[in-house]
């Protein structure tokens, strides 16, 4: 893992944005901090973030239900006096704001959201160790008190489980570390006890990941017993071992990130010595899917969305379309069986549903329509999702783990049943998710999406290929070695060339290219230097490949390398105007090659909104009008007539679904169709029906396997 540009402990951590945020804390020489470091799980990079107003240590941070960055109290410098200050970060202005300051100024407390968008500011040192509990709204910009602990303590930590309960553990009461846990019901105001720890930490920290809770490191009685680590079910009240930390760390934190990996950053060593270095560690969470029917629904469309911890399929239909027959575990609507479980274990059925908890008017059950057909939400651990070709339905499938009761879970329903289609619709999902990975159509017009990052962060050599006949996506050759972050295109030969990308963690300047009509790969001679997070394109008898990130990772560069398909050989090419990295390309009717967005430096998080056009006859570069707003990690794309798009991407602070489409004649973007998913780090290309085709790329919570299509209207 990439470590912290500045090795710190007793700071504040938080996850917004799709990115985790540390900010202050105490550093090496005992100095206090203002800094704020930003960690993108998609780049596995660390950049600058806005820096605090002044130092703070000891302070708790805390994400909002509004998504805003809440920093509370804390000590400035670290053994001054307790600082009342809030402060309220909004990650996509970069801006600090102070908020209504807390009533009880403290140090080293600890906070949490509640369930009801309360935050809570628990403990802590006010001058003396104190019992105070404070609540806040964002809403009004208040603090209320709320019920007090029952004896004072600081250093704790502090999450809301999937209970919905607050849940404070460990800690210091001035005796010794505590084993002690302490849960807090919002609606009850009152605090009761749960199962304790198994050994008495404080400056440990916490995290809330699909329900449950974990903490890493801490210290006990003057030992840091910081490579501890363990796991809390509030169904079972226990807690659990899990792997341990590979470096002792108190004071420092445990993050969930966006992407379903937990992070221990920072902290303090055993010897004392602030530490820069981050582990992750992604848990075995239950994955489960959710078929939620809703008749009466106006969009007419296939919806779907995924959430930490959860695939969730939502079938929204129109008036036509209702529940007409529910029994075990089959349902029956709009006169076709939906869903239906295979039992391996004993060759029946089990009751496998649950009622939908409210009507839309308010009521309870699930009768919506008043019709004595009862709506359900089916749940199963699932492997696989796929969106059936055409968007008329959704399909579900893989093994059913719940206890004794083992087997195959496969389900289709179809909910299409009338409406204007979207421009963008969702096609059959990808045999596994990609992210950052080239997506190329052959002369055929089928399109491969090449390599990337699949759903473990690990990089894959797999290549799949969509075949808009069939709507269907198949295994080719993979790849010869993994690789994610590689440039593609293809050749007047009718192959599909592919250079550079990432190997491990590692730029490599390796080529090679593929031959649809053999299915196979062959090495090509290797490039000067590497290109990872570049773009290529095909024009004038060359594979060009631009920007990128260099040497070691750490270099973005304007290097252009170019392959001659006769010669076989690569030759340096006329450098872009400026370093890029993430940027799109296309290749544009007029034969120019054009690169757009992208990042000007591998530690800026602003994304560009440049566009130049590359002449390969004349070797020459100009300026085309600005994009409309700046993006990264986008793709781009050509349709049948000729229009340039600019597709997704990462505005800087959120993956967005934004599409722009570009006038040649004028010189001018406009905003078209959004894309139904957002997505960044996807592949784009044209396929022979004239559709474009995007697929894999992150989508704000996960990698994806998602693809979707456009059709111009």
């Amino acid at each position: 893992m990439a470590p912290l540009a500045t090795p710190r402990y007793a700071f504040g951590a938080a996850t917004a944005a799709g990115k985790i945020y540390v900010i202050g804390g105490i550093g090496i020489g005992a100095s206090t901090l203002a800094s704020t470091e930003i960690y993108s799980p998609l780049s596995h990079r660390w950049t600058a973030g806005p820096p605090l107003p002044e130092a703070r240590a000891g302070l708790a941070a805390v994400t909002g239900a509004d998504g805003m960055v809440y920093v509370i109290g804390g000590r400035s410098p670290p053994f001054g006096s307790p600082n009342p200050t809030v402060l309220r970060l909004d990650p996509a202005a970069g801006t600090w704001t102070p908020v209504a300051p807390l009533p009880t100024p403290r140090s080293y407390l600890a906070a949490a959201l509640g369930v009801d968008g309360t935050i809570y500011a628990i403990g802590g040192d006010a001058g003396g160790l104190s019992p105070a509990v404070e609540a806040y709204s964002p809403a009004t910009n208040t603090w209320t008190a709320a019920s007090g602990l029952s004896a004072a303590r600081f250093m704790a930590a502090a999450a809301t489980a999937g209970d919905g309960r607050v849940y404070l553990i460990g800690g210091n009461d001035g005796s010794g570390p505590l084993t002690q846990v302490l849960v807090y019901t919002p609606g009850g105001d009152a605090w009761s006890m749960s199962a304790p720890l198994d050994v008495g930490r404080d400056a440990l920290g916490a995290a809330a990941l699909a329900g449950r809770l974990f903490i890493a490191g801490g210290e006990n009685a003057g030992v840091t017993n910081g490579t501890l680590a363990q796991q809390y079910s509030a169904a079972t009240n226990a807690w659990t071992g899990l792997p341990l930390l590979s470096v002792p760390r108190r004071l420092g934190a445990t993050v969930a990130g966006p992407d379903g990996t937990l992070y221990a950053i920072g902290g303090l060593s055993s010897t004392n010595v602030p530490l820069g270095s981050v582990e992750a560690f992604r848990p075995a969470l239950p994955m489960r899917a959710r078929i939620d029917i809703q008749p009466g629904d106006s969009t007419h469309h296939v919806d779907l969305s995924v959430d930490t911890g959860y695939v969730r399929v939502g079938l929204l239909s129109g008036g036509d379309v209702d529940v007409q027959h529910a029994e075990g575990c089959a349902l029956q609507f709009a006169g076709a069986s939906a869903l239906q479980l295979r039992s391996g274990s004993n060759g029946g059925e089990r009751a496998c549903d649950e009622h939908l908890p409210t009507r839309r008017d308010g009521g309870r059950g699930g009768d919506h329509r008043g019709d004595h057909a009862r709506e359900r939400i089916f749940r199963f651990p699932i492997n696989a999702l796929t969106l059936t070709p055409g968007a008329t339905g959704a399909c579900l499938s893989g093994p059913v783990d719940e206890g004794r009761d083992r087997g195959e879970f496969e389900g289709c329903g179809a909910v299409m049943t009338g409406g204007t289609p979207r421009a963008w619709s969702p096609i059959a999902s990808m045999l596994s998710p990609h992210f950052l990975n080239p997506l190329v159509a052959d002369n055929q017009g089928r399109a491969y999406a090449i390599g990337g990052w699949d759903a473990t962060q690990n990089l894959t050599a797999a290549v799949e290929r969509f075949d808009p006949a069939s709507g269907q996506w198949t295994a080719v050759s993979p790849l010869l070695a993994p690789r994610t972050g590689l440039s593609a295109a293809l050749g007047p030969d009718g192959r599909i060339y592919a250079a550079s990308g990432y190997d491990s963690d590692s730029a490599v300047a390796d080529a090679q290219v593929y031959d649809p009509s053999t299915d196979t790969w062959t090495a090509l001679p290797p490039m000067a230097v590497p290109h990872a997070e570049a773009v290529g394109a095909i024009a004038n008898g060359k594979f060009y490949v631009f920007g990128g990130v260099s040497w070691g990772d750490t270099v973005t560069i304007a290097t252009v390398e170019a392959y001659d398909l006769t010669l076989h050989t690569w030759s340096a090419g006329v450098p872009l105007p400026a370093p890029r990295q993430d940027a799109a390309v296309v290749l544009a009717p007029s034969g120019e090659i054009y690169v757009m967005g992208g990042l000007a430096a591998l530690t800026d998080s602003a994304p560009q909104a440049t566009v130049w056009a590359f002449n390969a006859a004349s070797g020459t570069w100009r300026t085309l009008a600005n994009l409309p707003a700046p993006r990264y990690s986008a793709c781009g794309a050509v349709d049948a007539k000729g229009t340039v798009y600019l597709i997704g991407g990462d505005n800087g602070s959120a993956t967005v679904t934004t599409v722009f489409a570009y006038n040649a004649a004028s010189n001018t973007w406009s905003q078209v169709a959004s894309l139904g998913t957002a997505r960044e780090g996807q592949g784009c290309a044209t396929v022979a029906d004239g559709r474009i085709v995007a697929a894999g790329g992150f989508d704000g919570a996960l990698f994806t396997q998602s693809a979707e299509a456009y059709a111009k209207p």
